[in-house]
């Protein structure tokens, strides 16, 4: 029994000391949330998408992408922007770049959606970095836009819900 917490506390310090060089698993982008992980490092959030409510054409509405510095340094904001089919009705505020956000920081962006017309539109925003390795991150914005709102101050439509489906970006 002795040996068998011996190699367990073992084995549990050499994940540990791995896991403070980076050198444990594998890290995507989105995953490095991790304590020790050296240099700069972006989250940002949402994960998947970010899908504005239900909104009548020649209105705006706004959400918000959260960009973090997840690593041990200070992240060097180099763009932030709205690009696709759809990214006329979309919009990312204008923004004192490039930035350094220090480590452990998060900085919400405010974007909006201003449709022209009824329908679905999709776009892409992307957040890029110019640190020694640099990155980019890109997250699809979805939104949906009716003719006006009915008496209950619902998005009369008249049609489907948003269709989140796979877009294959």
């Amino acid at each position: 029994m002795r040996d068998v917490r011996s190699i367990l506390g073992a084995v549990v310090l050499a994940a540990m000391l791995l896991s403070q060089v980076g050198c444990l698993g594998t890290f995507g982008m989105d995953d490095l949330h991790e304590e020790g992980v050296f240099g700069a490092q972006m989250g940002l959030e949402p994960q998947i998408e970010l899908t504005f409510p239900q909104t009548p054409e020649g209105m705006t509405s706004e959400n918000e992408l959260v960009i973090t510095s997840t690593g041990d340094a200070s992240l060097a904001l180099e763009s932030v922007f709205i690009e696709g089919l759809d990214a006329d009705v979309f919009a990312v505020p204008s923004l004192p770049l490039p930035m350094m956000l220090p480590a452990g920081a998060s900085m919400p962006i405010r974007i909006s959606f201003e449709p022209y017309a009824e329908g679905q539109f999709r776009a892409k925003v992307t957040v890029s970095t110019r640190n020694e390795q640099s990155m980019t991150v890109t997250r699809e914005v979805l939104g949906q836009a009716c003719r006006d709102w009915d008496a209950d101050h619902v998005c009369d439509y008249g049609g489907p819900p948003l269709d989140t489906g796979d877009t294959g970006w």
